[in-house]
């Protein structure tokens, strides 16, 4: 999902260089060194208000909550097309009556199935978060699923979990385990999952996570669809193939 280097490739499709510098981040290196998902999105932030995106035309999603439901005057297909045009696209995130922009940060049509995500800082009280909106549609119409987390520190950085085949049983296990990714993401850590399947790249991100009488269960994204894999303290994380 999210990543460092996605980031900055937006930030380029808005006109900015990899040899900019910023004096308030990650002390004044060139944004093309940064390593941190919170300075690629101050970077981005920063080239918006600065009215960057290089001439190109903007596409804006307006979004809406009510009664716990997300909407948009888009669609996620407008939105792949927009993103295929090189439009700069960007989503309206509603916070204390007032907007806030979201950079694009994944477009992506495969077989009917489209999925976009956009990526960018709120303020929260006197916190700045990170906020993610996942927009799908696996053809019973849009979905929209938003998350707000901390910005990562030292302590909260993300927590990656390794994926590995189990030959046995077609399975792809972590190498972590169901209660190490219940504390991280009930700490409010990142979790996302990464291996590799034949020569494809698979990589995931667990949206929930759930402790009952020490059985744990998670919502893990998983190419647009939502997976359930569920274990005991001490079981590693498997996601089952075809699920």
């Amino acid at each position: 999902m999210t990543n460092v280097k996605s980031l900055l490739e937006m930030y380029v499709k808005m006109g900015g260089s990899l040899t900019d510098t910023y004096s308030d981040i990650a002390g004044g290196v060139p944004v093309g060194q940064y390593s941190t998902i919170s300075d690629a999105i101050l970077a981005c932030s920063k080239k918006y208000s600065a009215g960057g995106g290089g001439g190109a035309e903007k596409f804006v999603v307006t979004l809406t909550k009510e009664n716990d439901t997300w909407t948009a005057d888009k669609t996620v297909a407008e939105i792949v097309a927009a993103d295929a045009a090189n439009k700069v696209v960007v989503a309206k995130f509603p916070r204390d009556g007032m907007y806030v922009e979201l950079p694009l940060n994944v477009a992506i049509e495969y077989q009917g199935v489209y999925v976009t995500m956009f990526i960018g800082l709120v303020n929260s009280g006197n916190d700045n978060k990170i906020v993610s909106v996942q927009c799908t549609n696996q053809g019973s119409g849009d979905v929209i699923a938003t998350t707000e987390q901390p910005i990562p520190t030292s302590t909260n950085a993300p927590l990656i979990v390794t994926l590995t085949v189990d030959q046995s049983t077609g399975n792809l296990v972590g190498n972590k385990t169901y209660k190490e990714v219940y504390d991280a993401f009930s700490t409010g850590r990142s979790v996302f999952c990464k291996g590799v399947v034949g020569s494809t790249n698979v990589s995931a991100s667990v949206l929930a996570a759930n402790e009952t009488s020490g059985e744990y269960s998670l919502n893990v994204c998983v190419r647009g669809s939502i997976v359930v894999p569920e274990g005991t303290a001490t079981d590693y994380l498997t996601l089952h193939l075809g699920n």
